[in-house]
C-alpha cells in the first residue's frame, strides 16, 4: 500500500553566519493510510519544522533537499497551484493554538465554509457540510455556533471546530501540530478521543507532533524520536516503551511523569538542546548523554535498521542483529 505521506532524505539550511547546522538532516518518515505516527522530541527537535514543510511551508530563505511526497503529489519543487490543492484538498494540518488559526472578525460558519466554497462547493451544501462537522465533533446547538465568533468559545471548543475544519474536505492526511498542548488535562483526552474516531471513520493517515510521550502512547501505533533535526529512533509504539534503545529516547521516558506509584522517579535530561549555532561534529546528543564514549563525538552515527526499528547510536546497536 502506497504511503499517504513519504518523506526522504529530507534536509533544510538555513543561510547565516551564526547558523552552524541544518534545521533538518537526511530526515526520512511514512505515514500508511488509516495509520497514527507520533514524531516526538523536546522543543526546537525540529518536528513543527517537519510538519510544515509536508504541505511546502519552509523558513524564508531556506535551502531544501529531499523528498516529499502526499498522496503521490511531489511537494518539494510544486506549482503554487499544486500547493493549493494539497492544502485545500488532500492534507490539513491542525495546529498548537487554535486562535491563531481562525480570524477574530469572522464567524464560525464562514470560517468553516470558505474552504469548501474554495473547492467549489455551492453555498447552501457548505452550510449543511459545516453543520454535520459541527455535531461530529461535539459542538452542542451546531446552528447557533454558526453565528458566534471564536472569542465566544472556550479553547476546547475552539480546538474542535480547528479540527472540523480541518476534516471538511475529507483529506487522506492530518498533520496534528501539538494539538492538546494549550488544553487542560480533561480537554486533552477528549481531543484525543476525537481526533482517533474521525480518523477511523474517515481513514485518514496522521503525523501526530508532541513533545508529551504519553500522549504520543494514547493515540498512535508508530512512533519517531527526533533530537537537533535528525530521527534518532523509530520503532512501534509498544517497543519504545517497552526497550528504548537510543539514550536519548530512554531519557525522555525517563522525564515524563507517569501516574503509577511503582514507577521510579522522574528523572529530567541534563543539559539543553543544541542550538543553529551548534556545530555538531558526532552525535548531537553526545553532550548529555551517560553512556557516550570517545568515537560518539568523533562522527555522526548513521541511521541503522535493525529488525523492524531503526536507530542511530553506536552503542545501542552493538551486539544486536536485524
Amino acid at each position: 500500500m502506497m504511503p499517504v505521506l513519504e518523506i526522504e532524505r529530507l534536509s533544510i539550511d538555513l543561510p547565516g553566519r551564526d547558523v552552524k547546522r541544518p534545521v533538518l538532516a537526511e530526515v526520512s518518515l511514512r505515514v500508511a493510510p488509516g495509520e497514527i505516527v507520533a514524531l516526538v522530541g523536546e522543543s526546537g527537535s525540529g518536528k513543527s519544522v517537519t510538519s510544515r514543510a509536508v504541505l511546502g511551508m519552509y523558513p524564508p530563505r531556506a535551502r531544501v533537499t529531499g523528498r516529499i511526497r502526499v498522496d503521490g503529489i511531489e511537494v518539494i519543487g510544486a506549482s503554487r497551484s499544486s500547493l493549493r490543492r494539497l492544502r485545500r484538498e488532500v492534507a490539513a494540518m491542525v495546529f498548537q493554538d487554535p486562535r491563531a488559526s481562525i480570524n477574530p472578525l469572522s464567524t464560525i460558519g464562514t470560517f468553516l465554509t470558505e474552504t469548501l466554497r474554495a473547492a467549489g462547493v455551492d453555498a447552501r451544501q457548505a452550510r449543511q457540510r459545516a453543520l454535520t462537522l459541527l455535531e461530529a465533533v461535539g459542538i452542542r446547538d451546531p446552528r447557533a455556533a454558526m453565528d458566534r465568533f471564536p472569542h465566544q468559545f472556550s479553547g476546547g471548543m475552539l480546538q474542535r471546530v480547528v479540527i472540523a475544519a480541518a476534516m471538511s474536505t475529507g483529506p487522506r492526511l492530518l498533520l496534528a501540530d501539538e494539538p492538546t498542548t494549550m488544553l487542560d488535562v480533561t480537554t486533552q483526552a477528549e481531543v484525543l478521543v476525537l481526533l482517533r474516531k474521525l480518523q477511523q471513520t474517515h481513514g485518514t493517515g496522521m503525523l501526530f507532533v508532541t513533545h508529551d510521550l504519553e500522549l504520543a502512547a494514547a493515540i498512535s501505533t508508530r512512533m519517531y524520536v527526533m533530537y537537533a533535526g535528525r530521527i534518532v529512533e523509530s520503532a512501534s509504539t509498544e517497543q519504545m516503551f517497552a526497550d528504548p534503545w537510543h539514550p536519548y529516547s530512554r531519557a525522555l521516558m525517563n522525564a515524563t511523569p507517569r501516574l503509577d506509584p511503582d514507577a521510579p522517579p522522574t528523572r529530567p535530561i541534563a543539559g539543553r538542546p543544541p542550538s543553529l549555532a551548534d556545530a555538531l561534529p558526532g552525535c548531537a546528543f553526545a553532550p548529555r548523554c551517560t553512556a557516550r564514549q570517545e568515537r560518539c563525538t568523533a562522527a555522526q552515527p548513521p541511521l541503522q535498521t535493525i529488525g523492524d526499528r531503526r536507530v542511530a547510536c553506536v552503542v545501542a546497536t552493538e551486539g544486536k542483529r536485524a
